[in-house]
């Protein structure tokens, strides 16, 4: 049998709401800076989606390719 446990138990209290116009860059730094790994997002104060702390890293890898090692 499923435990019995309330999901508002187990959530995160602590959200970020931010719109959905925001850049990404922003957004992950409000996030980071917060120690908060996901965002709602918003728009017209509604909320439209989420995104997460992963969500981000395909931006930090544009440019780059497995065979292309970084320089220093």
């Amino acid at each position: 049998e499923p435990p019995e446990t309330p999901i508002e138990q187990l959530m995160s209290a602590r959200v970020l709401c931010l719109p959905g116009d925001l850049p990404c860059f922003r957004a992950a730094e409000q996030a980071a800076a917060l120690g908060i790994d996901h965002i709602v997002v918003t728009r017209a104060g509604n909320s439209s989606g989420l995104i997460s702390a992963s969500d981000f890293l395909p931006l930090l890898c544009v440019g780059d390719t497995v065979d292309e090692p970084h320089e220093n």
